[in-house]
């Protein structure tokens, strides 16, 4: 069912999302006392 093929893709890329914001603030020792940082 395409509604289910739906479902899992969002699933999968918010997952993604996450995992790449969460490394890129770990990667970022300055995230946390200047949010306005640029990313590199």
């Amino acid at each position: 069912m395409p509604s289910k093929n739906l479902a899992s893709l969002a699933r999968w890329v918010g997952f993604l999302s996450v995992a790449l914001n969460i490394r890129r603030t770990l990667l970022n020792p300055f995230f946390y006392f200047n949010p306005d940082f640029p990313d590199s």
